[in-house]
């Protein structure tokens, strides 16, 4: 289970890893990892089940959806619902963002990136990615502008 004491969400060991990129690299393609992931997410059902506010958790299984099940557009509904909660978090818009661009809905990834920034002016991240997806629309000089911005705040991140 997730909640630990005072309600606070705990992280156990798949979510861990997860969130630090180890688990695809030290189980990869094994059992364990299929048990491990299931795991987690009916552990992530659970605390969603008991604490249905906590966006946290929901971002989370939107990550786990996109990233091992393929489920992209499970994703987007989980990223929906942690902007919903906790609408000030520029990394829920970005999170969803790199989702609509895969999914094909350009115009919706400019749209969350613009809103993450917004939110965070400092949000390298999501300068890059934004650039990415207007040189995918041909706005080249969009493109730059953004590269521009992302290495100007990496060279002086408190601009």
């Amino acid at each position: 289970m997730f909640l630990g004491k005072k309600g606070r969400l705990r992280m156990c060991c798949p979510t861990y890893l997860m969130k630090h990129r180890l688990l695809k690299s030290v189980v990869a393609g094994s059992s364990l990892f299929t048990l491990l992931v299931w795991i987690g997410m009916a552990n992530l059902d659970q605390t969603i089940g008991q604490k249905p506010d906590l966006a946290f958790a929901h971002s989370i299984q939107g990550i786990i959806r996109a990233e091992i099940f393929d489920d992209r557009v499970g994703a987007i509904d989980n990223y929906d619902r942690a902007i919903v909660l906790t609408p000030e978090c520029a990394n829920y818009y970005y999170l969803r963002a790199k989702i609509q661009f895969i999914l094909g809905d350009k115009q919706g990834a400019i749209d969350d990136f613009d809103r993450a920034i917004q939110l965070q002016p400092n949000y390298i991240n999501a300068y890059l990615s934004r650039g990415v997806v207007r040189a995918s629309l041909g706005d080249r000089q969009g493109a730059i502008d953004d590269n521009s911005q992302a290495i100007r705040l990496g060279l002086n991140p408190d601009r």
